[in-house]
């Protein structure tokens, strides 16, 4: 339970790349959702993006999708130019879209007031609108497979992914909501939720195909915010934002058995949560242990918790992100600089500097066509400002950047960005 909870939180970048885990849904009922009071029309100028080339670059076949306000952008992931432009008129003139992601060839969007929106990646043509949610606050990232999308913020919805229908739904009490993306793993979708009463927090796992639940797991106290699902284990971070009183650990996810779990502090007063990620038998997360005083990357073993190795972040800044490969993990700092640390031990092999100009809040980051795009936003000037980047890694320098900001665009922004 968050015993200080707000509906609002902090204005973050968020950068998000799908993997496609999630097992075929079959539909209980086709129920239709339309979603009436949502329109899109071609950008206006004011909100066209501003390229910056640094380097020289090529264009390339992947894009890049972006979103700032009510407005949805394609770039080419080679040179950043501009493939279309998208502007949604919504019911509400204050909606804006909250979070991305890919399934497939097309974008799966919501807003702040519960929209979810399907629009084609390639000519940015709105497909269909549902409402996956009643209740105005940040809503999840929608996460997808081939045939099914799952969102929701007081509820999980599954819903059809050609024509948005609902497949079916899972209520939660009226004290209840998710605060992150949900995993899926072998069939199962996990997720995490938090409650402004008394009730303990849990972690939920439902048949992806039915809606019905298999197992919960509870904690005294705390916000879930990181659910990561892999080899049969499903990770999780919980804490209180406001004590630093968090957990980490795992949990099989099958049966619902904690397998391992530990005191380690992943809050951090701006971005709320850290990452977590796992390769190569190992669980990479940012934050401390209660015999630590410092920010540090630990690998811990996945299936025992055991603290491999640990790597100090020598200036703790307002965020740190991270993306792990398999030989290189790469950290984007508040200050924009990029590192690069090798994945057996941690050692630093190399840094790298984004073109900023302010302090910013940077977003996960996503390796696509070697290169690292990472959206930021600046902290420091008057009215936020929206970027995003493209960094070659092969040269360690940026190749361009976009401005997405716009002059349309209120500081109630959100920029987000989906391979």
């Amino acid at each position: 339970m968050s015993r200080n909870y707000k509906l609002w939180y902090p204005l973050l970048p968020t950068f998000l790349l799908l993997a496609c885990l999630l097992s075929a849904c079959q539909a209980t009922s086709i129920i239709p959702l339309p979603s009436p009071g949502v329109q899109v029309q071609a950008c206006t100028a004011q909100s066209l993006p501003t390229l910056t080339t640094l380097e020289p670059a090529q264009t390339a076949a992947e894009t890049i999708y972006a979103s700032s306000s009510s407005h949805l952008y394609a770039f080419d992931a080679g040179n950043g130019a501009t493939r279309w432009c998208q502007s949604s008129l919504f019911h509400s003139q204050s909606d804006q879209i909250d979070s991305l992601n890919t399934v497939g060839n097309n974008l799966y969007a919501t807003t702040y007031s519960g929209h979810l929106l399907a629009t084609d990646g390639a000519t940015g043509r709105l497909l269909w609108s549902a409402d996956a949610s009643d209740t105005d606050g940040k809503q999840i990232s929608p996460v997808g497979d081939t045939q099914t999308i799952y969102a929701g913020f007081q509820q999980i919805d599954a819903f059809e992914i050609r024509n948005g229908s609902l497949r079916w739904h899972y209520p939660l009490s009226s004290q209840r909501f998710l605060n992150a993306p949900p995993a899926v793993m072998n069939g199962i979708l996990y997720f995490g939720t938090d409650t402004l009463n008394t009730d303990p927090d849990q972690i939920y796992a439902l048949d992806a195909a039915s809606g019905t639940k298999r197992w919960t797991f509870s904690f005294p106290d705390g916000i879930v915010h990181n659910l990561y699902a892999s080899a049969g284990v499903v990770f999780f971070s919980v804490g209180d934002t406001w004590d630093n009183d968090n957990l980490l650990g795992a949990i099989d996810g099958q049966s619902g058995k904690l397998l391992w779990q530990k005191s380690f502090v992943t809050e951090n007063s701006e971005t709320g949560t850290t990452p977590l990620t796992v390769n190569n038998g190992m669980l990479y997360a940012l934050g401390s242990l209660p015999s630590a005083s410092t920010l540090s990357l630990y690998a811990f073993d996945m299936h025992s918790g055991k603290v491999r190795w640990s790597v100090p972040i020598k200036q703790p800044q307002i965020a740190e992100q991270l993306v792990i490969t398999n030989t290189v993990i790469y950290l984007v700092s508040s200050s924009g600089q990029i590192s690069a640390l090798k994945l057996q031990n941690g050692r630093l092999l190399w840094q790298g500097q984004l073109r900023t100009t302010a302090t910013v809040l940077p977003s996960s980051v996503v390796l696509l066509n070697n290169h690292l795009f990472v959206a930021t936003e600046s902290v420091q000037d008057p009215t936020p400002a929206f970027f995003i980047h493209a960094f070659n890694l092969t040269t360690h320098h940026e190749d361009w950047y976009e401005n997405i900001t716009g002059t349309e665009t209120s500081g109630s922004s959100v920029a987000n960005l989906s391979a």
